[in-house]
């Protein structure tokens, strides 16, 4: 996953591309595998924020595109990544899994939507 750029498309695609992988990672598990996988936990935990980087990127970078847009999904990513690098300590699997296994999977459907728009 190469970082594009700066602009909204780059941006939005590089947030496709890493919100795909996380949900590929998760894919055919449940919570409970978490639990048995520090070391994945650990990727999950990178892949999360590396996806709410991205999500704090646009929001400050393109304030205009999101003033249009409903980009809670974007704010909530953005907010998980601020906990996961501040606020790690109340971090538990279960809601790693529930955040790569269903919010980001919902974010992954609004960028598509929005790349759409773009003519991307």
């Amino acid at each position: 996953m190469v970082r594009s750029g700066r602009d909204l498309r780059n941006l939005l695609t590089d947030l496709l591309s890493w919100g795909r992988e996380t949900a590929r990672f998760v894919e055919g598990h449940d919570a409970e595998w978490l639990l048995s996988s520090r070391r994945d936990e650990l990727a999950l935990t990178r892949l999360i924020e590396v996806v709410g980087e991205i999500a704090g990127s646009i929001l400050r970078l393109h304030p205009d595109w999101c003033a249009n847009e409903d980009i809670e999904d974007l704010t909530m990513a953005y907010r998980m990544r601020n906990k996961l690098a501040h606020g790690y300590e109340d971090i538990r699997p279960d809601l790693l899994f529930d955040v790569a296994d269903r919010h980001i999977r919902m974010l992954n459907a609004k960028v598509e939507v929005w790349l759409d728009a773009l003519g991307a």
